[in-house]
């Protein structure tokens, strides 16, 4: 019985579409035009710099101030509340940004998210222009 269980979930998993398997989800402070406003509000505010080009379902050409990403909807909006507490980041919402599309849009299907993130973890530059 129990082997069957088993068998029937790793069908429905090769069945499902992939995009349906790998939704995040993001507490959104807001979205700005230019990656330095989103980086200036990230620093002051907490949360960090998401190009919405790399997912799906945001609305591409943005910088999102986020915070994230978390499993399920109900992860996030439980941080959310938290956050919300105090009376800080008003407007703030739960977002499903849907599958990402990272390896696309770097033209490099073999490269991972997760593989990115763990190179690069948290950077941050300076740029310094001399003569």
């Amino acid at each position: 019985m129990i082997s069957r269980i088993v068998s029937m979930l790793f069908i429905m998993l090769l069945i499902l579409p992939a995009s349906v398997l790998a939704n995040d989800f993001y507490i959104i402070n807001g979205t700005y035009k230019t990656q330095i406003q989103a980086q200036e509000i990230a620093a002051s505010n907490g949360g960090w710099v998401l190009n919405t080009n790399f997912y799906n379902q945001l609305q591409p050409n943005l910088y999102a101030v986020v915070r994230g990403p978390f499993k399920t909807k109900h992860e996030a909006a439980k941080q959310l509340s938290e956050l919300t507490k105090a009376g800080r980041y008003a407007g703030s919402y739960v977002k499903n940004a849907g599958a990402i599309t990272i390896e696309i849009k770097m033209g490099n299907k073999k490269l991972s998210p997760q593989t990115l993130g763990a190179r690069h973890g948290d950077r941050h530059i300076t740029r310094i222009e001399e003569k």
